[in-house]
């Protein structure tokens, strides 16, 4: 019960992480939707079973929530990055970023992602994905058990 909860909670954020707001909007929204996504696991799971979460079970709900939101940005990544490898979808990618107005170098960008730096991104992005849900987990258990 515990799986499938963190995981409904995971797709649920994921796609919330993925609507395409602005720098400092998204910045925010993640702060703010990756500790609630830890939380609301913690609630979603009590409302199920009716069990209460230690402060540590909630922590381990929230890491189990963060793991899962990660691997589905992983499996987003990887699919980018497999994609913009096809000369035709580079382009055409590359025409929507610039009619958009961003303001990025998009070869260097695509470079990027192809260049062994991008593992120290994914183990901060991995740390940063599990610990603020882990906080909001054991932050869920201990509002919760004061019912």
């Amino acid at each position: 019960m515990a799986v499938k909860t963190a995981m409904l909670m995971a797709m649920m954020v994921s796609m919330m992480l993925f609507m395409p707001f602005g720098g400092i909007v998204r910045t925010l929204a993640s702060f703010l939707v990756l500790p609630a996504a830890g939380f609301g696991a913690v609630y979603l799971y009590h409302r199920r079973t009716g069990a209460f979460l230690s402060v540590g079970s909630g922590a381990r709900m929230g890491w189990l929530t963060g793991l899962f939101i990660f691997l589905i940005a992983l499996v987003m990544l990887s699919l980018m990055i497999i994609a913009l490898t096809n000369d035709e979808i580079r382009e055409s990618v590359r025409q929507q970023v610039y009619a958009a107005g961003a303001e990025i170098n998009f070869d260097e960008f695509v470079a990027n992602l192809q260049s062994p730096q991008l593992f120290g991104a994914l183990f901060v992005l991995f740390l940063f994905f599990t610990a603020l849900p882990m906080i909001g987990g054991a932050l869920g258990a201990k509002v919760l058990e004061r019912e």
